[in-house]
This record gives structure tokens, C-alpha cells and sequence, in this order.
């Protein structure tokens, strides 16, 4: 089943048939020929590809980019580029749940020509039990026609601005030139560059606090880069409980089934990492057949 949710009106649509040939059957409740409006496509999931798998807890962006990677490494659409949406299921501890939502381009391009040709405009597409996980946003496609006359109006509106502004200097003009006596015009000028002082000095400060955040963000940036690095690095089951990075080392802490050496090789054979250095004793947990590390991984360059 797929449901739609449009600007303004409702409709539904259904989705049959196998993986070999699907059949769409559009029902428009209002029995009109139906509405030009774009609107959103919610797909169930058996329409979808679905994966579950468990990530350490990341910040939102870098969680994105580990999830998408994944979902492209074990993509059994090799030859075909996809799309991917995920929503997090649940949280325990430092671990994450995710659910992945996989569908090739070519299935989209299916979709979006059959109501193409029923003159239906689909602006984004998202599985229907995770609707703000989109897996297609053309939003920007279709407003792109209403951006070009809004610069055209714009561009008609420049010369009217123009004449108006035309029309109201003359007279001012003629007011300035017959002004009673030059103190007055003076303290104005006195006044105006007082105000112009205090703007400066408001823009100075605004320049330095701009530039203090521009900095943090470049300074989070490389943190984040040398994270997904990592991420990218780790076999499947090993995952990270801890990080911490102090600009040249990255100290790393967490769980694996497998085997340690394994973890150390991969790590090693990633570029902009250093050979990783044991930080402790590896330990096993004997309930659940897991073994804790701690390791210390140099960051060639201080970045990755």
C-alpha cells in the first residue's frame, strides 16, 4: 500500500503485483480528473528493501553518512544506484537500532513516470512508516519554474522602483537646497556620523563573533571526518561505545565478536591513520562472547 498526502486534497494510491511487474491503480475520493498539485508518496515497506542494523550512537550527520555507507556496501543492487532513508528504532546504551529504507533510482523513475503521465506531480517520496525519512526530495525540481517568473517580476519591478525613487528626489533635492541656514545640515551630518560609528563598531563585533564560529564549525568538521573515517575502517562486528579525539590521536573504546587482530589490520590499512596502539588488556565479556578494546589510533596530520 502507498499513500499519498497533497497540498490540498487526498488521494490514495495502491501498489500490487510482484517483483517482476507492479500494477498502480489511482483512486481520487473528490471523482474529479484528479489534482495538479505535487504531493508526497509514503511507500510501505513491502515495497521497499529493509534492514535493521545496530550503530554506535553518533552525532546526526555523521550517523547519515555511517547508515547510507552501509547501506551501499551490502546493497544487492550493485550495478544500480539507490536511495536510502533510515529512522533510529531504539536506543540502548551506546548503541543505536536503525532501520533501513532501500529503493533503486530506476523503481523511482518508474513511479514518477507513471503519474507523470496522469499529470500528478510527486514532490517527495518517504516509507509510510517513517514519513519524514525521505528517500527522494523534488522539491526543488518543481519550484524551479516559479523561481524563474520571480526573478522576472523582480527584474520588471527594478525600473518602477527606479522612476518612484525618480519622482521623490527632485523635490527633496529642491527642499535640501533651500534650507534656512547650514547648522542645521551640519548637525545632521554631526548626527549621521555618530550613528555610522556605532554601526561599525556593532559590525566589528559581529565580524569577530563570525569568525570565532566559523572556526568551531571547521574545528567540528575535521572531528567528524576523522569519525566517519573510523566508521568506514571498523568490520561490521565491532562497534564503538567511545570516542575521543585530541587533534593528533584518536582513543577509541568498544565491543567486537570477532577476531582482534583483524580490527587492528583494518584500522592500519586505512588511509590517514597511523599504526593503532593496544591503550589496555583486551577483555571478554563470557555472557555474550564479546571482547573489549581500547586503542589509540594517530591521526597522520592531525586530520584525516
Amino acid at each position: 500500500m502507498v499513500s499519498l498526502q497533497p497540498l490540498k486534497s487526498v488521494l490514495t494510491l495502491s501498489l500490487f503485483g510482484t517483483p517482476r511487474g507492479r500494477r498502480l491503480v489511482l483512486n481520487n475520493p473528490r471523482g474529479d480528473e484528479g489534482t495538479r498539485l505535487p504531493f508526497d508518496l509514503l511507500v510501505d515497506s513491502e515495497a521497499l528493501l529493509v534492514r535493521e542494523r545496530e550503530f554506535p550512537a553518533l552525532a546526526k550527520s555523521s550517523l547519515e553518512k555511517a547508515v547510507i555507507l552501509d547501506a551501499k556496501r551490502a546493497s544487492p543492487f550493485q550495478n544500480d544506484k539507490i536511495h536510502v532513508a533510515f529512522r533510529v528504532v531504539e536506543k540502548t546504551g551506546n548503541t543505536l537500532l536503525v532501520r533501513q529504507y532501500i529503493i533503486r533510482e530506476t523503481d523511482l523513475i518508474r513511479i514518477r513516470e507513471k503519474f507523470a503521465a496522469q499529470g500528478q506531480k510527486i514532490r517527495t517520496v518517504a516509507p509510510k512508516d517513517a514519513p519524514n525519512a525521505r528517500l527522494a526530495d523534488y522539491t526543488t525540481e518543481l519550484m524551479a519554474p516559479t523561481a524563474h517568473w520571480r526573478k522576472l517580476n523582480m527584474l520588471m519591478l527594478v525600473p518602477l522602483m527606479f522612476l518612484v525613487g525618480a519622482n521623490a528626489y527632485v523635490p527633496l533635492l529642491q527642499f535640501q537646497q533651500e534650507r534656512d541656514t547650514a547648522a542645521a545640515h551640519v548637525a545632521e551630518l554631526q548626527a549621521e556620523a555618530k550613528r555610522l560609528k556605532t554601526f561599525l563598531a556593532d559590525t566589528a563585533d559581529r565580524s569577530s563573533g563570525l569568525r570565532q564560529a566559523t572556526e568551531r564549525h571547521a574545528q567540528n568538521a575535521d572531528v567528524l571526518a576523522v569519525v566517519d573515517k573510523l566508521t568506514a575502517a571498523l568490520p561490521d562486528n565491532a562497534w564503538v561505545s567511545l570516542l575521543r579525539f585530541d587533534g593528533e590521536t584518536l582513543f577509541v573504546s568498544g565491543n567486537t565478536t570477532g577476531d582482534v587482530l583483524t580490527l587492528l589490520d583494518e584500522i592500519r590499512k586505512a588511509p590517514g591513520f597511523g599504526e593503532p596502539l593496544v591503550q589496555s588488556s583486551f577483555s571478554v565479556n563470557g555472557s555474550s562472547n564479546e571482547l573489549r578494546f581500547e586503542i589509540e589510533v594517530p591521526v597522520l596530520g592531525g586530520k584525516p
